[in-house]
């Protein structure tokens, strides 16, 4: 018994230890996304708008909507039904984080309606 606390200990001192390190590289992660975006164009552009979405849903959800919205508006001038849809899936989790189960329900109504 004791053996398992102490096993278990180890991995939650071992986690906290490499939390630092993730988050770090999380960063690098949308740092080199927001410098591709500069220069992106067309499907490239709705990828990363919808891979910076993605990478915010976990450190700021507002962020992440406002990345998967530019993506949703860029994709259907592009006419990008993948990259639509993408970004659809990341404003559906954004209104379901909120709360906001109707609008949930619209968006994923689209999104199929998109699919279909």
């Amino acid at each position: 018994m004791f053996k398992l606390q102490y096993i278990s200990v180890k991995k939650i001192c071992i986690l906290f230890l490499l939390l630092p390190l993730l988050l770090h590289s999380q960063n690098n992660k949308t740092d080199s996304l927001q410098s591709f975006l500069i220069t992106a164009t067309d499907t490239s552009r709705v990828n990363a708008l919808n891979a910076l979405a993605k990478a915010y849903q976990q450190l700021d959800i507002e962020k992440s909507f406002q990345y998967a919205s530019e993506a949703k508006s860029t994709a259907e001038k592009i006419h990008y039904t993948k990259g639509k849809v993408i970004a659809l899936c990341y404003i559906g989790v954004y209104y379901l984080y909120k709360g906001e189960d109707e609008k949930v329900n619209n968006f994923y109504k689209v999104l199929l309606r998109s699919v279909c």
